[in-house]
């Protein structure tokens, strides 16, 4: 009946269920009685009570409207009189109808009859002349001797049946009391012996249930390990036996296919290290985990340890610190969403080595992650060239800037004529010297600007900056060439412009500089429009014209060093230096700057600067909200 695993978790839940339900039921019929209990304590008995007291109250404000009543006001005190016997009938007619006991129907039969001789005294004092001081004497005397005794009677009546609900109401209380101990009692015993049973059914269902999966388990371990030798396993006709037969099946399967491959397999792979360790870059594999799989001899010499003591270890075993180890590890986590190459330091016996890192990741048969492959390029020696050539670019240019500055002086001297007159053939020639030394001067500095970029990151200044006020200086330079040229120069900045985290002076003179290209490459009547907004959670700043334009072949060359736009009929050309020098400080500041060629004419150059981390916070929540 039960031979599947369903139907025998069904049957361990039912008997939990029916011990639940059984243990509620007792539950529920244990409240019920106390409630009962106390119910009838309230309701019974503290009502019979209070009632009593009730009854008392009229009684004894009967007593004093015949105070009042022999005092003068006798029509008054007959008609309150007359009202607490109401009111005392009232509720004697209630309490008549609550009595069930004998002796208390006793005393609430001597109680009315003392009340009825209590009320016939009253009204024998009513016969008496209160006018006549002798009859008011009698009345007097009327009342201490027969209606004071009449009502002590009949509160002694009252207080008996009082008292006996009273003695009731204790006994139901002790009676409640005694339920709640039993119901304790009762439920302390069964809970600890439920708790028992359930634990004792769970444990049997579990050692049942987890038995069979403990054995398979075993036998997958066995079968990770390689070996793959037919086992014994658990033999039913539930969902486990299933299970096993099927593993078994597996089992036999795998064999076959490891007879028929293994050898293969193992050719292929002793053929793969060969290839991956004689290549003489430094080469490893790494697996999902960031674990060395594969290292090569170039890239064991150049950690200098052995391949055999670094396999299956991590990555911090080859790289303890540094640069390339930090890359590597978010290389493990994500190869797909960081740099896939990427130069890096490494700080080596005391000096800093240069490596090109070419990551190739390694996709799983499920599309994720299972790996990735890292080659090492040793590219020092070319940092050393390039830095050499950067201080030489720099010596040249410091060397140049004395001489041509003593140029340009002479030049001006002569065109100024202080030094003496000058003929109109004279005059021309001068100023072909003063506009080409003007020409060397400024590609002088741009190139001792690059320099000063390239030669470290120390020279910027990062601080929260107000980009209106750098467009804004930035314009006001042109604002006298663009009317000279007849150039419409146009400037679009909306007034809540956030703060971007920045260089002042730097982005200043990226700004110039694309603003100088622009007015040199657009013709007279032309347009130039500077504009800025946030997108993206950056700034976003362009400078637009309607000029010559950017070939499309050209849009990623320009950046580089000393490339120039030829073939235009330009009299204006670039030193080949601004664009690049543009680039180094815009990726500094971990921006990005371009050109849009998508224009019928002109072109859009474009750069993105970080927001402030509180713009980078108010604007998340403005979005929120």
């Amino acid at each position: 009946m039960f031979k599947t695993v369903r139907s025998k978790f069904a049957l361990g839940y039912l008997g939990l269920i029916v011990l639940i339900i059984l243990l509620g039921l007792v539950s529920i019929f244990t409240m019920s009685s106390i409630r009962s209990t106390i119910e009838g304590l309230i309701t019974t008995n503290y009502n019979s009570i209070d009632r009593l007291n009730k009854m008392k109250d009229a009684v004894w404000n009967q007593r004093m409207a015949v105070e009042e009543y022999l005092n003068g006001d006798s029509i008054q005190a007959a008609i309150k009189f007359e009202q607490y016997k109401g009111t005392f009938t009232e509720f004697y007619d209630i309490e008549e109808g609550t009595i069930i006991l004998p002796n208390e129907q006793q005393y609430i039969e001597e109680i009315w009859s003392r009340f009825e001789r209590y009320q016939h005294t009253f009204q024998t004092l009513t016969s008496y002349d209160l006018s006549d001081p002798e009859e008011y004497g009698q009345a007097l005397e009327y009342r201490e001797k027969q209606m004071e005794p009449a009502l002590t009677l009949l509160d002694a009546a009252i207080q008996k049946l009082y008292s006996s609900n009273e003695t009731a109401l204790f006994e139901r209380r002790d009676q409640a009391i005694q339920a709640a101990q039993t119901a304790t009692r009762m439920l302390t015993v069964i809970f600890p012996l439920a708790a028992i049973f359930g634990l004792w059914m769970s444990n049997i269902y579990a050692k049942r249930f987890l038995a069979p999966i403990d054995q398979i388990t075993q036998q997958i371990k066995l079968v990770r390990q390689g070996n793959l030798s037919d086992q014994e396993l658990i033999t039913g006709q539930d969902e486990f036996g299933m299970l096993a037969d099927e593993f078994r099946r597996m089992l036999q399967r795998l064999s076959e296919f490891e007879k028929s491959t293994l050898g293969s397999l193992m050719e292929e792979k002793r053929r793969t290290d060969t290839i991956a360790k004689s290549i003489n870059e430094p080469m490893l594999v790494l697996d999902d985990q960031g674990k060395i799989l594969l290292l090569n001899r170039a890239l064991s010499r150049l950690a200098g340890v052995d391949e055999e003591s670094v396999l299956n270890q991590s990555i911090q075993a080859l790289f303890p610190g540094g640069e390339l180890s930090e890359y590597l590890a978010m290389v493990v986590s994500d190869p797909w969403s960081v740099e896939q190459e990427k130069i890096v330091v490494q700080q080596e016996r005391g000096e800093d080595q240069f490596y090109h890192v070419v990551v190739t990741p390694i996709p799983g048969a499920d599309g994720e992650n299972a790996g990735c492959i890292v080659l090492l390029h040793d590219v020092t020696e070319m940092k050393k060239l390039e830095k050499a050539r950067g201080d030489f670019i720099a010596t040249i240019s410091h060397e140049f800037k004395t001489p041509l500055t003593s140029i340009i002086m002479g030049a001006d001297l002569m065109r100024s004529e202080l030094v003496g007159p000058i003929t109109q053939d004279q005059r021309e020639i001068v100023e072909t010297i003063c506009e080409d030394s003007q020409r060397l001067e400024n590609l002088v500095g741009e190139m001792l600007e690059l320099s000063r970029i390239e030669s470290a990151s120390t020279i910027y200044k990062f601080e929260p900056c107000d980009l209106k006020s750098v467009i804004r200086a930035s314009c006001s330079q042109f604002e006298m060439i663009t009317a000279r040229n007849h150039i419409s120069f146009t400037v679009r900045i909306p007034e809540n412009l956030p703060l971007v985290n920045a260089d002042f002076s730097k982005v200043t003179w990226v700004l110039n500089n694309l603003l100088s290209n622009a007015m040199k490459y657009t013709r007279e009547g032309g347009a130039v429009t500077v504009s800025a907004r946030v997108e993206h959670g950056e700034a976003l700043v362009s400078v637009e014209d309607d000029g010559v334009g950017v070939p499309p072949e050209f849009t990623d060359k320009i950046f580089e060093k000393f490339v120039q736009l030829k073939g235009y009929d330009l009299e204006v050309r670039g030193t080949g230096v601004g664009l690049a020098a543009a680039k180094e400080i815009i990726t500094a500041h971990r921006g990005k700057i371009w050109c849009e060629t998508d224009r019928p004419v002109g072109s859009r150059f474009c750069f993105t600067l970080p927001l402030t981390e509180k713009e980078e916070h108010d604007g998340s929540e403005r979005s929120d909200r």
